[in-house]
């Protein structure tokens, strides 16, 4: 299973240890894209360079292109549902590539959990 990790499960984990995360890490589930590396690039934290350059060495998922994410926001009717356009490119990425998407942004969770691709809902830890 390959997982999509949102900016918002990086950053948490950067505050506090992620259990999730860590175990996708040490597997080797985790892909990452480009708009998530740039909005970390974006942001403030303790050794960026490191943790960026760690990020590097991570799978790459496909990106998506803008007919296609346009084409996942109308036939998911994604307009005014509180997602902007890089989380929609997330979802389209995820979709064309049949990986889970791992975020605590609410609008996209329960938008990847309708379409059945968000994976809390395959949660090893929920007890």
């Amino acid at each position: 299973m390959k997982v999509l990790v949102d900016t918002s499960v990086w950053i948490d984990h950067l505050h506090k240890t992620d259990i999730l995360l860590v175990e996708l890490l040490r597997n080797s589930e985790i892909v990452t894209h480009p708009f998530i590396i740039g909005e970390l690039i974006l942001g403030t934290m303790k050794n960026k360079e490191k943790f960026l350059l760690e990020l590097s060495h991570l799978s790459k998922t496909i990106v998506a292109t803008q007919k296609e994410v346009i084409f996942t926001i109308q036939k998911y009717n994604l307009s005014g549902k509180g997602i902007g356009w890089v989380d929609a490119h997330l979802l389209s990425s995820a979709l064309i590539s049949k990986s889970k998407i791992y975020t605590k942004d609410k609008n996209l969770k329960k938008i990847a959990e309708k379409i059945s691709f968000k994976i809390s809902s395959l949660n090893r830890f929920a007890k």
